[in-house]
């Protein structure tokens, strides 16, 4: 199109149109316009590529397209491949790094074990369900298995104290002849061990004597729920230090106040004999619930059963043949027919005691205790009598002395031993 010499052009400017593709061998037409009216545009040159135009401009095409920063370096490269010589370059300075202290290795404390078993004071037997609480740095419960053992594992080296109690609403092993035994202790006609003293002491007074004997009958037949001296120690069991354990001390009892037994420990090593003794308090025989003596009976006890000639009246006698300190019985009848009215011990028992109690309607519980055991021929040793409340009897019945209004013996035990009746 050339140059008009006849006019003065200025601000000229390269426009460069990419992908714009021309057909070979014909007339093509490019035509370039602007939106701006008073805008004069002249075109001074054009110049068209070919393909090998473009491939031989690639490289340079790249090259513009990376950024100021990566042309310096692309720039620096170039001139030392071709032996020139680059811009010398800032180098960064390094960042100072504080010094970081080496930690010490320290070494974790050793931690030790305490542990142990409760064991029956008269069987030696495991005695399970005993709380174990432990103080001192820290504080931990525990309970003892059915074997008594119990532990206390990762403790830390220090003065640790062990405590221990059981609940126990129903313990075994009471039965009037443990009232028994309290009363021939109470007149010296039996020694107990320090523990079986202080199991027997269900008063909590310090000594064991008839007191504790009528008490023992009257939780047997339902008249007390719980020894005075449980309630003071918080455990229905006498627990105290193993004879063989070091640091141990208590329980004291007495005056109806009770300071529980502990066992101190100043550990510095795994503690594996941290060992307890146990009874139920009121377990003066240490039985536990098994016999605690061989009986010597000949024959079952025998129940006799008569009616009264005022025919108002059933009385239940029973009669041991054989020796025996102590006797348990537990009747049942109909509360509608009969009432209990009275119970009465033989007289000629000697020193003894007796209670009767009626924990429920229609159940009565008789509890025997002597100082010194009942001989043979005795004859009856007590007799239950009850009042009959049906007044509509008929003629046969009246005329029947020996009919009974339905008492059943359901449980009979002679010093600690069940028996049969007949």
């Amino acid at each position: 199109l050339g140059n008009d010499p006849g006019w003065r052009h200025t601000n000229w400017r390269n426009l460069r149109l990419e992908g714009i593709v021309f057909a070979a061998g014909t007339n093509n037409t490019l035509r370039i316009t602007t939106p701006i009216s008073w805008a004069n545009v002249s075109i001074d040159h054009v110049i068209v590529s070919n393909a090998d135009d473009l491939a031989a401009a690639q490289p340079h095409r790249v090259a513009l397209g990376l950024s100021q920063a990566q042309r310096d370096q692309l720039t620096q490269y170039l001139l030392q491949i071709e032996g020139g010589v680059a811009a010398p370059q800032p180098t960064a300075s390094p960042t100072p790094v504080p010094d970081t202290p080496t930690p010490t290795a320290t070494t974790a404390p050793p931690l030790f074990t305490i542990g142990g078993s409760v064991r029956h004071a008269g069987s030696a037997g495991g005695v399970g369900g005993v709380s174990i609480s432990l103080s001192g740095e820290a504080s931990h419960q525990t309970s003892s298995a059915a074997s008594g053992a119990y532990s206390f594992a990762d403790l830390q080296a220090g003065n640790w104290t062990v405590h221990a109690a059981k609940s126990d609403p129903e313990p075994p092993g009471l039965s009037a002849l443990d009232a028994s035994w309290a009363l021939q202790s109470s007149i010296g006609l039996r020694a107990f061990s320090p523990i079986q003293a202080l199991a027997c002491d269900v008063t909590g007074n310090g000594s064991v004597s008839a007191l504790d004997a009528s008490h023992i009958l009257q939780r047997l037949v339902g008249a007390r729920t719980s020894f005075t001296a449980a309630t003071a120690c918080g455990s229905d069991w006498l627990i105290a230090p193993g004879d063989s354990v070091s640091g141990g001390s208590g329980p004291v009892i007495g005056s109806g106040t009770c300071q529980p037994a502990e066992i101190a420990i100043s550990l510095d090593h795994t503690v594996t004999n941290t060992d307890w003794q146990a009874a139920a308090f009121g377990d003066c025989t240490l039985s536990g619930g098994a016999a605690a003596t061989t009986s010597s009976l000949s024959a079952p006890p025998r129940l006799r059963h008569s009616t009264r000639r005022a025919r108002r009246y059933e009385r239940i006698a029973f009669v041991v043949d054989g020796e025996m300190q102590a006797f348990d019985v537990t009747l049942e009848f109909d509360p509608k027919k009969l009432e209990l009215v009275r119970v009465r011990k033989s007289a000629g028992l000697g020193k003894s005691l007796l209670h009767s109690g009626q924990p429920t309607p229609g159940e009565a519980r008789i509890a025997l205790a002597t100082a010194t055991p009942v001989e043979p021929g005795q004859g009856a040793i007590l007799a239950a009598v009850f009042k009959r409340l049906d007044s509509d009897r008929t003629r046969r019945d009246r005329r029947s002395r020996r009919r009974s209004s339905g008492i059943e013996v359901v449980a009979a035990t002679i010093d600690e031993r069940a028996v049969d009746w007949d």
